[in-house]
């Protein structure tokens, strides 16, 4: 998987405000393909059957 420029320069900025750490290019682009690959592993769509199930099971017991 490969990153673009502007992506990996979003990244650098946006780590620096919210980590306080500034990272050089290479760095940066590291680090985002590393939490990229985190996210993959842990999100996965939730299929329109389920979703379908979840909002009617909701809203059932929303009501109590």
């Amino acid at each position: 998987m490969q990153l673009s420029h502007e992506a990996i320069t979003s990244f650098q900025k946006l780590y620096l405000k919210k980590r306080g750490v500034e990272l050089n290019y290479t760095e940066a682009e590291v680090v985002a393909l590393e939490e990229l690959k985190r996210f993959s592993l842990i999100y996965k769509p939730v299929p329109l059957e389920d979703r379908e199930i979840f909002n009617k099971f909701n809203s059932e017991n929303s009501d109590n």
